[in-house]
């Protein structure tokens, strides 16, 4: 059978991923991703909800035709609000390569064309902290959490997680580093 089971029943479907933010309206916003009728690769939609009960898509963030490297196309997603109130949506595409990223100024009717960001692959997760900064933490291999301290979103500064904690502990507690390429080959 086909990879998907959409693919091996011939149907179409997506399903919830991600945080929810809240509109500028009040009502709740987040992702979806799945496949349309007769793609190969995934979308990824926004959604809206005034109750959290009741969907509607509300745009398309990244299409099954986007043209960022990723064998699997726009899934996995986390979304935020950045403090100068942007919506910035950051998205896996595949495994070993860089997340995909999008913006929208207009919460989330229509989306800026996609573009890379180098931290890269496993689901991402998005918070504002204090002053605007973006935390991004995901990653594959390894464990890592990249920040923006500009709030734009733009430029990341990656933190190796595993090394600062092999740095902070006794050698017995130590993670082993080949561990961290569990993905690889």
């Amino acid at each position: 059978p086909p990879k998907s089971m959409g693919a091996y029943l011939a149907t179409a479907g997506f399903v919830f991923n991600g945080q929810v933010v809240r509109g500028k309206g009040g009502e709740y916003l987040t992702t979806l991703y799945g496949h349309f009728e007769g793609d190969t690769r995934y979308s990824l939609v926004f959604a809206e909800s005034p109750d959290g009960f009741a969907w509607r898509i509300r745009s398309i963030v990244a299409g099954a035709d986007c043209t960022l490297e990723g064998k699997e196309g726009p899934c996995e997603s986390a979304v935020c609000r950045l403090a100068n109130g942007r919506l910035m949506c950051v998205f896996r595409l595949d495994s070993f390569v860089p997340y995909g990223q999008a913006f929208s100024d207009d919460d989330g009717c229509t989306w800026t064309t996609p573009g890379n960001i180098p931290p890269m692959s496993g689901e991402p997760s998005l918070a504002v902290l204090g002053g605007g900064t973006v935390a991004l933490s995901g990653g594959r291999s390894g464990v890592f959490v990249w920040f923006n301290t500009d709030g734009t979103g733009c430029d990341w500064q990656a933190v190796d997680v595993v090394a600062a904690h092999n740095q902070a502990c006794a050698s017995a507690d130590r993670i082993d580093a080949n561990f961290r390429n569990c993905w690889g080959t």
